[in-house]
């Protein structure tokens, strides 16, 4: 199996400026995978990942995906991966692994988004940081950065 780190479709999604935090500013509806579409609901049975969450491996199979990033690892055990050849990994962890990657390229995205909202590269790293605070916590002392606290108006 690929190790996620060498994966040319990730580093080439990096390089070429794909969004790496397609659910910032979403709302938890917006961001959530829909029920299985006909293109993925022949995969279901064959599926043994947590019922719940079987139309998300089941999309991942079908998009031939390499990972399946999830604060929810526990619905998708190894083994019910590994025929498939996909991983499951939680956020901070994908995106410190993005930023060991190409740390020039994760830095460019966040001053991009900064730019865009009339912020400061740190207070959009300090804003990732309320749902992925390891990765805001490497970046930041990668960087030497100090964050605004949390009594600072980022909202």
């Amino acid at each position: 199996m690929k190790s996620f780190s060498r994966s040319r479709g990730l580093r080439q999604s990096i390089l070429n400026g794909r969004p790496i935090w397609s659910t910032i500013g979403r709302t938890k509806s917006e961001a959530r995978f829909p029920k299985p579409s006909r293109k993925t609901a022949s995969l279901l049975p064959a599926c043994t990942n947590s019922p719940k969450d079987r139309h998300v491996l089941a999309a991942a199979i079908k998009s031939h995906a390499e990972l399946i990033v999830t604060s929810n690892l526990r619905d998708f055990p190894p083994g019910s991966l590994a025929t498939w050849d996909i991983r499951a990994v939680d956020p901070a962890s994908f995106l410190i692994n993005l930023y060991t990657i190409e740390p020039g390229a994760v830095v460019a995205r966040l001053e991009r988004i900064a730019r865009r909202r009339g912020l400061q590269p740190e207070d959009v790293l300090a804003r990732v940081g309320r749902s992925v605070p390891a990765f805001s916590e490497h970046v930041s002392q990668e960087l030497g950065w100090e964050l605004p606290g949390p009594s600072g108006d980022l909202s």
